[in-house]
């Protein structure tokens, strides 16, 4: 007897349950203490009950707060943003690190804060109200359920200027640069560079704004600052690199259908993905075909043709951008070649008669009785 088809949903909390496992009908419920988990398996033709399980635990469970449903392999990647959105503070300010998840069923999570790979806070918001140079280094959070998210350094200078950037910089967005006295000091006027060349003259403006980002604005900046200490003037500098990060993913143009015969319908779908460090944005989507436009930039990420002629051959492309226009990106090209339709090598009421006589004999005889009869292949439309 085959075995029937699995589908798999796990839930994580942190409170043991009172048993171990669990069935509601077809469903089968066990509980992990190993890593605290529930992996539930249902049958394939019954995935749209996955909805149900929560309640379903809450009652048999008797109590069971935190509980989170996830699809079996699921990634849940959260991000790690600071506020203020600055890389750099000095000692004595204050800094709040979130666990950002991009996912609706981010309420009962339960959020791990490390710190050079070391625990250090259970929370999803990690405070430091009075920074210290040891609080610099490199920060991570982790979900329960899902993944550690990547590295977002901190630095703490004890310094009397510092050069604050955003922790992420990216086509489209809109950035400040801020050059910042040590708290406490009275501060002058400031002049900016970049890549050892003045882009401001001296002023009273502590700040560099960049309207538009792209990839012209990565480079090293730096700033020269007054500041008055001791009953004197002085001029104090600092320096960092700024990298630009894509907004999207290079598109894929992809083909659903390998196959495409003279008459079929085409359908051509523009994939990508929008970085999770940003706020959601409206994409755009235009198909290119042999340098020639066959749809103009709309919502839409596909490009269809209900009755596919051998002209629509060609090499095709795929555009994305950003509403704003803010980021745009292009797909490698993809060659489309359609096929004429197979001619059948027999006449059309034989087709009939042979279609009927390889439901009754299955195709492996079929295919055995033409080789033997010096026939290479042949065409049935069914």
């Amino acid at each position: 007897m085959k075995k029937q088809r699995q589908a798999k949903l796990k839930l994580w909390s942190y409170r043991h349950p009172p048993t171990s496992k669990y069935r509601h009908g077809d469903i089968q419920i066990d509980w992990s203490c190993r890593d605290h988990h529930f992996v539930v398996e249902l049958p394939e033709s019954n995935k749209e009950q996955s909805h149900q399980i929560s309640a379903l635990l809450h009652i048999q469970g008797d109590d069971l707060p935190g509980l989170v449903l996830i699809q079996e392999g699921a990634a849940i990647r959260p991000v790690v943003t600071f506020t203020p959105d600055y890389k750099k503070i000095f000692t004595s300010e204050q800094i709040t690190m979130t666990c950002d998840v991009a996912s609706t069923i981010a309420e009962g999570m339960y959020y791990i804060w490390y710190k050079d790979s070391k625990q250090v806070y259970n929370g999803k918001s990690y405070i430091i109200q009075n920074a210290t140079i040891s609080h610099g280094g490199s920060y991570q959070c982790q979900t329960r359920p899902g993944e550690v998210s990547d590295p977002a350094r901190l630095d703490v200078s004890h310094d009397w200027v510092i050069l604050q950037t955003p922790l992420y910089v990216y086509e489209g967005d809109e950035i400040y640069i801020r050059c910042h006295h040590y708290p406490g000091y009275p501060g002058g006027r400031t002049r900016f560079y970049k890549d050892k060349r003045n882009i401001t003259d001296w002023s009273d403006n502590g700040e560099y704004y960049i309207r538009v980002v792209d990839r012209t604005t990565a480079g090293t900046y730096g700033c020269r600052k007054e500041v008055y200490h001791y009953g004197f003037s002085y001029q104090h500098e600092d320096e960092v690199s700024v990298s630009v990060e894509d907004l999207l993913s290079q598109p894929k143009i992809t083909l659903i259908k390998n196959l495409t015969i003279k008459g079929d319908p085409m359908s051509l779908t523009c994939n990508t993905t929008l970085s999770p460090f940003v706020k959601p944005t409206e994409l755009q989507f235009a198909f290119y075909k042999d340098g020639w436009t066959v749809q103009r930039f709309s919502s839409s990420d596909k490009y269809e043709i209900q009755s596919a002629q051998v002209e629509d051959s060609g090499n095709y492309i795929c555009e994305v951008k950003t509403s704003t226009n803010s980021s745009t990106r292009r797909s490698y090209e993809l060659a489309i070649q359609i096929q004429e339709a197979c001619r059948s090598l027999f006449p059309e009421e034989k087709s009939k008669v042979a279609f009927a006589h390889w439901k009754s004999i299955g195709l492996d005889h079929l295919i055995k009785e033409m080789v033997q009869g010096g026939v290479g292949y042949a065409y049935f439309a069914v």
